[in-house]
């Protein structure tokens, strides 16, 4: 079987959750099944012209441009007609709604099509009306035109089932969780560059974008008592596309006592960040299902979240939850004198969300297809 994948910008290693999931998972997938050939179509503004191999899997740049309103569907479109006309692939793997308005024409030329849902894209704040309007129909259309729609958020699921009566056609299978022994080593060097020290800082990790709820977390932080006790706030992440939010959040940041914005941290950095750190803090208006909290559990950090769906549906301690948009409520709870009430098992979470198993359910799903 050939198996095409679109809809995220490339692996390994670039920002975002969808390119996290697939960096996680189409390993695994390969490892199970050698006999399945797997080509990543990435974008090639993100991971440079030239093919290359990672894992068992053959990453593959196409050109797109670097636009937030034209980007994905251009790319999508390329990236179809390329699977089918000169992969000559078996099966497209199509991420996310915006990408899936391209699941008819993949049916269209020959193409089995599977769709993984990461979430309704239409509720982020970036999108105009017409954005908008243009993720729902993605979402019906994945869920008409494709053969088989994979679904990270378990509430979501259950209401695109009754919103389109497809029950056999619509399966729940989660992001994963990176496993610990991912991190061999804590990387101390990006404290010492940071000025951190350890269990001294909250850290928000992710995009920097209206939906994460960034200029909540910083009003809040800056109202807090954990500013006055010379707690740092730690940004961590950026945005492919600076626009005048991300700006306004640079400079809102910079008129902060405390916060340090430490940009986009991969690998060993990263991992320490999240394991150092007194709190993780995610005040989230829109998720799929939250990978940076997943790993943030992974680390064993305590954690503190904003109340929406997809993070309630990962089942924390109640007292790990805030109201959404609640500023005074978030700049109550930023405080490190009651960090007991934000620990969690995050061993206890392992199986639920466990990267292996999650590999072998799409795996079925796609010989489901065949």
């Amino acid at each position: 079987m050939k198996l095409a994948v679109t809809g995220l910008r490339g692996i390994p290693e670039v920002m975002g959750g969808v390119e996290t999931h697939c960096e996680q998972l189409y390993p695994l997938v390969k490892q199970q099944h050698p006999e399945i050939e797997i080509t990543v179509l990435g974008r090639s503004p993100y991971i440079g012209k030239d093919a290359y191999e990672y894992k068992g899997l053959q990453i593959k740049p196409l050109w797109s441009p670097k636009n937030k309103y034209t980007e994905t569907i251009i790319h999508t479109f390329i990236a179809v007609l390329f699977a089918r006309f000169i992969l000559k692939a078996d099966a497209i793997h199509i991420h996310a709604i915006g990408p899936a308005l391209m699941s008819p024409l993949a049916r269209l030329i020959g193409l089995k099509v599977l769709v993984t849902h990461h979430g309704e894209d239409y509720n982020r704040a970036k999108w105009n009306t017409i954005a908008k309007t243009l993720l729902k129909l993605g979402e019906r259309l994945a869920v008409k035109s494709a053969n088989h729609v994979v679904v990270v958020g378990k509430s979501l699921t259950d209401q695109l089932k009754e919103a389109y009566n497809e029950h056999s056609k619509i399966t729940y299978i989660p992001n994963g969780m990176k496993p610990q022994e991912g991190a061999n080593t804590d990387s101390m060097d990006v404290l010492i560059e940071l000025g951190l020290e350890p269990d001294e800082y909250i850290v928000y990790v992710g995009r920097i974008v209206p939906e994460k709820g960034i200029k909540d977390l910083l009003t809040a932080y800056a109202k807090s008592a954990a500013q006055k006790q010379g707690i740092k706030l730690v940004i961590v992440g950026g945005s492919d596309h600076e626009d005048s939010f991300y700006r306004e959040m640079q400079q809102l940041a910079n008129c902060t006592d405390g916060v340090v914005m430490a940009g986009i941290r991969k690998s060993d950095a990263l991992y320490t960040l999240f394991k150092q750190s007194a709190l993780f803090v995610l005040p989230s208006y829109h998720e799929g299902l939250p990978i940076s909290l997943l790993e943030a559990l992974s680390f064993g950090c305590r954690v503190l979240v904003s109340d929406i769906t997809p993070n309630t549906d990962v089942g924390l301690p109640e007292a790990c939850y805030f109201p959404l948009g609640d500023i005074h409520s978030l700049a109550n709870r930023l405080s490190v004198t009651n960090l007991e009430d934000y620990v969690v098992e995050g061993a206890s979470y392992i199986d639920k969300y466990n990267w292996a198993e999650i590999s072998r359910q799409l795996s079925n799903t796609l010989q489901g297809i065949e």
